[in-house]
């Protein structure tokens, strides 16, 4: 089942989200649910984990990037942000 969603997103991240999904052939909310998927199921910690485990959560980047350009994306927009 699809739910709709509403997201508060800046101006310039959208534009070049849709340029980078134009590129996959992938709309933006398909973008948005690939990367919840992979961040729901990719970066769990499991329930049993020791708690030294659980705090070391996130301290290193996935073994598989989300997609080949995705740092660099984040950098130029943040770069357009702050500028």
């Amino acid at each position: 089942m699809t739910t709709k969603l509403t997201l508060s997103v800046d101006s310039a991240v959208i534009d070049l989200a849709k340029v980078w999904a134009r590129g996959r052939k992938k709309s933006v909310s398909a973008l948005v649910e690939d990367y919840l998927v992979h961040l729901t199921h990719a970066r769990q910690v499991p329930a049993d984990a020791p708690v030294w485990a659980s705090r070391l959560h996130g301290a290193c980047r996935p073994l598989v990037p989300l997609a080949d350009d995705t740092d660099s994306l984040i950098a130029d927009a943040l770069a357009e942000k702050h500028a």
